[in-house]
Order: C-alpha cells, then sequence, then structure tokens
C-alpha cells in the first residue's frame, strides 16, 4: 500500500468554507502544454503520455495556494500531522478532467530536502462525490471523507487524479519535513 490513513481533519477545517472561498477564484489553471513545460522531467511524462496515446484534451487542473484560501490552513494542517510546512496547494479537477500519472516535479527539492525527511499527505475535502478517484503508487482512494488525511510512502511517488464524476474534485496537499 502506498497511502496510510493518518486522520480526519474536519473538525478542526472547515472544508466546506474553505471550497467555498475558492470555487469561484480562476486559481492556476495547468494543462498539458509541451511549449511552455520544457525541463527533461516534463519532457519524459510527455513522452509516457505521447508512447501511451493518451488524451491530451483530458488534462486539466487547477491548483490553489494559501493566498487563496488563507494560510492557517497550512497551520492548521501542520499542527494536525505534526509537521512543519514545506509546501501546500488545494487541487481542483473539475467533471470530465484528470491529472493523469505523473510524479511531481519541483524546481525547489533540493532546498526542500535540506530541511530533512519530506512526508507528503493528501486531504480529501469536499463530498467526495461518485467518480472521484486519487491513485498513488498501488494505492487507489475514493469514497473517502471530506477531511480524510493520508500519508504516501514515498513523497515522490507516482499518482494520479481522475474526474469521472458530475461535481469538482477537491483535494488538499501538504509537503512537510
Amino acid at each position: 500500500m502506498s497511502l496510510k490513513f493518518i486522520s480526519n481533519s474536519s473538525l478542526i477545517i472547515n472544508w466546506f468554507d474553505t471550497i467555498n472561498l475558492i470555487q469561484n477564484d480562476p486559481g492556476k489553471k495547468i494543462i498539458a502544454d509541451k511549449t511552455k513545460l520544457v525541463s527533461p522531467h516534463y519532457q519524459e511524462l510527455f513522452s509516457m503520455w505521447d508512447n501511451s496515446n493518451f488524451n491530451y484534451k483530458s488534462i486539466q487542473w487547477v491548483n490553489y495556494y494559501a493566498s487563496n484560501y488563507g494560510f492557517d490552513i497550512e497551520e492548521k494542517f501542520a499542527n494536525i500531522v505534526d509537521a512543519t510546512h514545506i509546501r501546500s496547494w488545494i487541487s481542483k479537477i473539475d467533471p470530465g478532467y484528470c491529472a493523469p500519472w505523473h510524479w511531481d516535479i519541483d524546481d525547489n527539492e533540493a532546498e526542500y530536502l535540506k530541511q530533512g525527511d519530506l512526508k507528503r499527505y493528501i486531504c480529501t475535502i469536499g463530498n467526495n462525490d461518485p467518480g472521484h478517484f486519487s491513485v498513488v503508487g498501488t494505492s487507489s482512494l475514493h469514497n473517502s471523507k471530506n477531511g480524510d488525511i493520508f500519508l504516501w510512502d514515498n513523497y515522490k511517488e507516482w499518482h494520479a487524479g481522475m474526474n469521472a464524476g458530475l461535481t469538482p474534485k477537491y483535494q488538499y496537499n501538504f509537503l512537510g519535513v
């Protein structure tokens, strides 16, 4: 298993209020654009997706950062998982879109590693309606409860997210030491 259930955060963080803050915010839209994502690591992903005949039109998600939803979320979440915050964001995948099989590419990883052993957590936020899926390594996640927190075995694990449902899929992502 690549995910370990840690706790539920819904009594400490009101994720529905958080979603209400960002639901009309455009955030940062991520699409698979070979002309903008030119590092060798992205080219490796594009090559893999090309070889599998992946439908690039289905690749899209939106990221939101603490400036969109409030820095208090980072602090509260860090206290719940007993970690020092490094980086965090909320991702949203609208119906019919996905974040295909990938690992997160971060140009600041070497700096993060100087601070200690990196730990990656995801938290289901919102209703997690039917059709919302996340896959981390060999673990699949669906039908979890609002506020459920999961620790990854490896912060660099391959993963994907899909929304085959009818409502936006939201997830809180946290990297810490």
